[in-house]
Formats: C-alpha cells, structure tokens, sequence
C-alpha cells in the first residue's frame, strides 16, 4: 500500500512537472501569435563593425527584424523598459507570413506602432567566420500590445547557430 502511495505522488508530481513547461517554443524558430515560422537569417556585416547587431529573419512571406547595440551583448534586456540611454538600444518589427503586426523600439521617436506589456531578450554573439556568425537570441514571453489594431500579440525566439553575414540591409 505504501509503495501504491509513493508511486501514486511521484507520477502526480512529474505530472505536474510537465504541465508547468513555460513554453512549447523549439530551438532555433520564432513563434509569432501561437505560429511558428522556421526562417533563414542574415546579419549585417556593417553593423556589426559599427557596433550594432542587425538581423534579419526570413520566410517565403516576409520578414523580422531585430536590432539593438553590441553594448546589450549576453545582457538581458527588459522589453518593457522604452527609454534609450547611453547609445543602448533595440527594436524588433514583425511582417513574417506577409503582413505587418508590430514594431516596437526602446527609443520614443522611432515610430514604434507597439510596446511590450512584458518579455526580456538576449542576444549573445560568438565566433565569427568569413561567411557567418554565431548568435544566441533568445525572447521569452514577449506580450505586445499594437496600437494598430489595439490587439496583443505573442512573440517568442529561441535562435542558436551560424547566421549568414551579408552586407546589405542597413
């Protein structure tokens, strides 16, 4: 009977365990109000030797941008938080599947059409090649509320791996 007990709370516990996942997102994808996008991904070469990370995320439909300061690298960044100091920045701005959601920025005369209710981003650089770079981008729980439509949306990026350096887009 004791073992039927034990057996019994630890399957409820690990139960549990599963059902607290924070999120369903895989590496490597963006998911963008519960869709999930697999993209190809360029980064400027330019921006980079200016200080600047600026990537760029592609499908068949369209496209998302990221960019923000090298000074944010490995740094946690609270989306929510809009003012632009010290030359730290970001903005993120959302068309994937072809239309336009979104476009949030931390500066206030960016023409941002959006803020984030809540998220964090953090953007890792690592090695460098002649033809790519390794990022780690991770956003996490990102809530944005776009003036727009006056509608949330969900934006969520796991990204680990080589991104092709390119020097167009700036």
């Amino acid at each position: 009977m004791k073992r039927l007990i034990y057996l019994s709370m630890v399957s409820l516990i690990m139960l549990g365990a599963v059902s607290c996942k924070k999120s369903e997102i895989t590496k490597n994808s963006i998911i963008i109000d519960g869709v999930s996008y697999t993209t190809e991904a360029n980064v400027s070469k330019s921006g980079l030797q200016n200080g600047a990370y600026i990537i760029y995320f592609f499908d068949a439909g369209g496209a998302l941008f990221l960019e923000c300061s090298a000074s944010f690298d490995g740094k946690k960044i609270d989306l929510t938080k809009k003012e632009e100091t010290d030359g730290l920045w970001w903005s993120i701005e959302d068309a994937l599947g072809g239309k336009q959601l979104f476009s949030v920025s931390s500066g206030n005369g960016w023409g941002s059409n959006g803020r984030f209710k809540a998220g964090t981003l953090r953007v890792k650089k690592g090695k460098e090649s002649d033809s790519s770079v390794d990022f780690n981008i991770v956003l996490e729980g990102g809530i944005i509320t776009d003036t727009n439509d006056n509608k949330d949306h969900t934006i969520e990026m796991d990204i680990n791996g080589p991104i092709g350096l390119v020097n167009g887009f700036e």
